[in-house]
């Protein structure tokens, strides 16, 4: 099953040329392989158009008429559960993961820690994580 996605935060500014060559020539990540470039307000990756947005209100972007049905609020800005509804509640989005440590959140899941548990369907916002960045901020040494 194909589950589309939108993400609010790619951790680029500008425009699609810029965020198309930071992309490719990621300093942490290396060079991206497949073919990436811009094309009318989009990103087009391995002859994919993939729509680029610039909206900075969470609840308009459009998600619903795009067809997002789980949004990755990786901006930093969103991390309580209770502003990144917006994506839900004004966005059309079903459900909303939020990339950095959050409050209000449904559910706080951390791959390598919870990947016996099944997650659970109800969650409509919650907190994913690596093993590492948890180890790294857990505040009570479990």
């Amino acid at each position: 099953m194909t589950i589309k996605i939108g993400i609010n935060g790619f951790g680029r500014i500008g425009d699609p040329r810029t965020f198309v060559h930071l992309l490719k020539y990621d300093t942490a990540m290396g060079i991206f392989e497949p073919s990436v470039g811009a094309r009318d307000g989009a990103i087009v990756v391995d002859g994919r158009p993939i729509r680029y947005l610039s909206v900075p209100d969470a609840g308009a972007q459009p998600w619903g008429d795009l067809g997002a049905k789980v949004v990755i609020e990786s901006t930093g800005h969103l991390t309580d559960a209770t502003k990144a509804r917006a994506h839900i509640d004004r966005g059309g989005a079903r459900k909303v993961v939020i990339s950095a440590p959050a409050k209000n959140q449904d559910a706080t899941c951390t791959h390598g820690l919870q990947s016996a548990r099944p997650v659970r369907r109800r969650c409509h916002l919650d907190r994913r994580t690596s093993e590492t960045h948890e180890r790294g901020s857990n505040q009570r040494g479990t």
